[in-house]
């Protein structure tokens, strides 16, 4: 309901994960940007979809939060 009201916007989301809140507001059509230090979260993070199997608007980057590889 939350994200229902504010609309859609950008979101960067640093220590990821797996892409558990990622990939859900990708696919209510927010752009997230997820960074996380482990290659195997960051790649479980890429590898998840949407439920209907579409790949939302998630883009993840192997990246240090004092590191973060996006611009102000």
């Amino acid at each position: 309901a939350e994200l229902a009201r504010l609309g859609r916007g950008r979101v960067l989301d640093i220590g990821c994960g797996a892409g558990r809140i990622d990939v859900p507001l990708a696919c209510a059509g927010w752009d997230v940007v997820g960074v996380d230090l482990s290659w195997p979260m960051a790649a479980a993070a890429s590898a998840r979809r949407c439920p209907d199997g579409r790949p939302g608007r998630c883009r993840v980057a192997l990246a240090a939060m004092d590191r973060l590889p996006v611009r102000d």
